[in-house]
């Protein structure tokens, strides 16, 4: 379907996989969604796309939310537990950069909790090559071990709603020559909404803490 907010752009924007249903739960290969993008309602949940993220979305937590070309398996739900491990192999680019996810949600009533996690050896993007016995990474994104935790929790009833979420990220930050710093970023987010009848009025708020890099403070809020 389409989107006002120009979520559908592009060619392979929605999941595309191939995969075994049963009561084991489900096993996948595609083009799939990562856990961090499953709780992607319950922190920005404002309609938002590729060019209007910058002014929609509530918060910087959604640079993490990605689709993968990957291998997934998610469980079935016992006693209102459920969960989900994938890895997403290197491409051809000869970039290093695997990466390994793992999901748990909760869900009782109209409470809900999720945890999502991310861990790549090498940033996003981000390749590692040697060059007269020195390592580098190019292009642009000089990141190494990264690290993506995140906590959300709410309540929906079908009318109100309620979440807040909190997103730890760390990485060592790598320059040329051996250069190396730590990086770390903490953001919350929380919204509130009611739904009456086909008007559903919301109210959210976001605040990115004071981050650590070159071992200096950064000023990273918003």
């Amino acid at each position: 379907g389409a989107s006002v907010a120009g979520t559908n752009t592009g060619w392979g924007n929605k999941q595309s996989f191939v995969g075994l249903k049963g009561g084991f739960g489900i096993i996948r290969a595609g083009s799939l969604n990562s856990p961090l993008k499953n709780t992607k309602d319950n922190v920005n949940a404002w309609e938002s796309g590729k060019f209007t993220g910058d002014v929609l979305e509530i918060s910087g937590m959604a640079k993490r939310e990605h689709r993968y070309l990957s291998v997934r398996y998610d469980s079935p739900e016992f006693a209102g537990f459920s969960g989900s491990v994938q890895y997403a192999p290197k491409d051809n680019s000869d970039s290093n950069g695997e990466s390994y996810h793992v999901g748990l949600n909760y869900r009782n009533g109209g409470f809900f909790a999720q945890y999502a996690g991310l861990f790549q050896r090498y940033g996003e993007g981000t390749k590692k090559i040697e060059y007269d016995n020195q390592f580098y990474s190019v292009p642009g994104l000089f990141v190494e071990k990264l690290q993506v935790h995140r906590l959300v929790g709410g309540y929906d009833n079908n009318a109100l709603y309620a979440s807040v979420a909190a997103q730890q990220q760390d990485a060592k930050l790598y320059g040329t020559w051996r250069a190396n710093s730590h990086n770390s970023q903490t953001e919350v987010a929380a919204t509130a909404a009611y739904r009456f009848g086909n008007l559903t009025p919301r109210v959210s708020y976001a605040h990115g803490f004071k981050g650590s890099v070159h071992s200096a403070d950064y000023d990273n809020t918003y």
